[in-house]
């Protein structure tokens, strides 16, 4: 049996009780932070799910297993937007009155949102990722550590190459949050490359990604803002027509200038990929 292999299975054993620990702490606390957490600790496993699929795609089924996970998912995501809108009220230019409605707008979303993430808190047990922990295991007592190393560099090889491909397509909002997904589970499994391989050089590319990560996500806000503003100008029918009109021309203002960004996040993206090239595999299909 390979001695280093089952480093693999450590580092999904550590995500897994962190995600727990995570969703014990929102169920008692449901705070803006921990419902983020929760969040953040499902991301991380989705990506080594990825991993694994590639590593072992006959064994593991990752579909299967993301649905342990996949209405958790979703409820704090929908909780998790509407609070990134409630965080930008203080910076909406509108009328007084006009805030107040927006923000019952929000709160009365955000009550519902939070009754089905509490029933999903509730609901979810670690049991539920047995299974997915019993076969993690299995495989990496199974998969020699040479092995382990040139899937790593292949996932990031392929991770690279659909933010390439991304960047060649038309410039839009849904790209550049798909590259920001791309970048997530790029900077997990490049964080497990580090722990077998420590690499100094690679920390620093992972540390730039980490950041522009987060760059978009703070521009990814504002694109959940507009939807959010749209949804209340939709809704309530007695704005009066100069204040609907002064919160279009806002919309538009944010939409311009988060299409503005796409650019430059796109400069970034690109020099990101170029430094990954001595991480990167030359050919997939080799290895």
């Amino acid at each position: 049996m390979p001695e280093e292999a089952p480093a693999l299975y450590d580092f999904y054993a550590h995500r897994t009780h962190s995600l727990v620990e995570r969703v014990d702490a929102a169920r008692r606390h449901p705070t803006d932070e921990h419902i983020r957490r929760v969040r953040v600790g499902i991301k991380r496993l989705r990506s080594l799910y990825k991993l694994i699929a590639m590593i072992r795609p006959r064994a593991f089924k990752r579909r299967r297993h993301k649905q342990a996970l996949r209405k958790l998912f979703k409820r704090a995501g929908q909780v998790r937007d509407i609070q990134v809108s409630q965080a930008a009220l203080p910076r909406l230019s509108v009328p007084v009155e006009v805030k107040k409605a927006y923000r019952l707008f929000l709160e009365k979303r955000e009550n519902k949102a939070r009754k089905k993430l509490q029933k999903a808190l509730v609901r979810f047990h670690k049991k539920a990722l047995k299974p997915t922990t019993r076969l993690i295991r299995r495989l990496s007592k199974k998969t020699n550590p040479a092995t382990i190393d040139r899937r790593l560099r292949a996932f990031i090889d392929q991770e690279a190459a659909a933010i390439y491909a991304l960047q060649q397509a038309e410039p839009s909002p849904e790209r550049v949050h798909e590259a920001r997904k791309q970048l997530k589970s790029l900077v997990e499994v490049g964080t497990l490359l580090m722990q077998l391989t420590p690499d100094d050089a690679l920390a620093t590319v992972l540390t730039n990604a980490k950041q522009l990560q987060a760059q978009i996500g703070h521009w990814h806000d504002s694109i959940v803002l507009l939807h959010h503003l749209e949804a209340f100008i939709a809704q309530d029918h007695h704005l009066p027509i100069s204040t609907a009109e002064r919160l279009i021309a806002r919309q538009q203002q944010l939409a311009n200038h988060q299409e503005q960004r796409i650019g430059q996040f796109n400069d970034s993206l690109h020099t990101l990929v170029e430094a990954l090239s001595p991480w990167r595999v030359a050919d997939v299909r080799t290895i």
